[in-house]
């Protein structure tokens, strides 16, 4: 009788700890779909910003360009004619919007600003798949009171310099969202390859940059010299305001194009590549070490952005 006692004890006890374990799964599955809400909200603030500073500069440098084309175009004009007013008019008004966006297109707040959310966005992205594997505290009990911690430590900076995220909640069912616990070819396949196309796909991009504005630049330069040469040999002075045009144009491709920064795009995400490599071919059934690693590798570079 007293065996029966115990045994049913016993299994009234696993009973109760089976319920606490499933609601502890719950719990923390729930706390980590809030987790990844809020990256989705980080990131989906981060496009906005940079959609807009890109809108901001397209306008500044269409003002600038205007400014040229209408300028020499009035030069063009017969002296004192309605034509020749109106250009200048025109040419006047566009090179006082290009003072006004360009001085906006040069606030470095609007670029910090987008830059700060990204940073953000990934630093929370990283740390809901930390949280999926286990890493550290989120391997012991009070994983999910150590998440919502870091959590505030890791968006305070942006709170502070008066950013918020947006609401972007996922809907369905997101495919890129970890699970806990987490699947070491899920991580690999979901994660670290989908990482590395990234970066390889960045590198493309950037190299082409780099290949395509000094291309258009000597064009544009040899354009000018040739019209240059034409006005003296022929005396065409008509030519002279167009060889400004060509060079206010110049001048803008470069500056949008921003050479130095492509070029170290292009070989930071280039490094990027072979490394995550070599942690998925190292660590490819170690889930622990195959996640820190990589973790760690992805925040050093998202948190450059954010380096003042």
């Amino acid at each position: 009788m007293a065996s029966r006692c115990v045994q049913d004890q016993v299994e009234q006890y696993s009973s109760l700890a089976s319920v606490r374990d499933s609601t502890d799964r719950g719990l923390e599955a729930d706390l980590l779909e809030l987790a990844w809400d809020e990256y989705r909200g980080w990131a989906l603030r981060a496009r906005s910003l940079q959609a807009e500073a890109r809108r901001w500069n397209s306008l500044a440098m269409g003002a600038a360009v205007l400014a040229a084309l209408f300028g020499a175009a009035a030069g063009q004009a017969p002296s004192g004619s309605w034509l020749g007013r109106v250009l200048a008019f025109a040419a006047a008004v566009a090179a006082g919007l290009t003072a006004v966006l360009g001085r906006d297109m040069l606030d470095a707040r609007r670029r910090a600003g987008w830059i700060r959310a990204r940073a953000t966005a990934e630093a929370i992205k990283s740390e809901c798949f930390r949280f999926a594997a286990g890493l550290e505290d989120y391997g012991r009990e009070g994983a999910g009171a150590a998440l919502r911690t870091r959590l505030e430590e890791l968006a305070a900076p942006a709170l502070r310099e008066g950013l918020t995220p947006l609401a972007d909640p996922a809907r369905d069912e997101d495919p890129h969202r970890p699970s806990r616990p987490m699947q070491v070819d899920w991580y690999i396949a979901h994660r670290l390859r989908e990482q590395r196309d990234y970066y390889a796909a960045g590198q493309r991009r950037h190299e082409r940059t780099v290949a395509r504005s000094p291309a258009i630049t000597l064009g544009l330069a040899i354009t000018a010299v040739i019209l240059g040469a034409a006005g003296s040999a022929f005396g065409i002075s008509g030519f002279g305001p167009w060889i400004g045009v060509i060079t206010t144009v110049g001048t803008l491709v470069v500056a949008q194009g921003s050479m130095e920064r492509s070029q170290f795009l292009a070989a930071t995400y280039g490094a990027m590549v072979p490394r995550l490599s070599r942690i998925a071919a190292r660590y490819a059934d170690d889930l622990i070490n195959l996640v820190a690693f990589t973790e760690d590798l992805l925040a050093a570079e998202h948190g450059g952005w954010a380096e003042p």
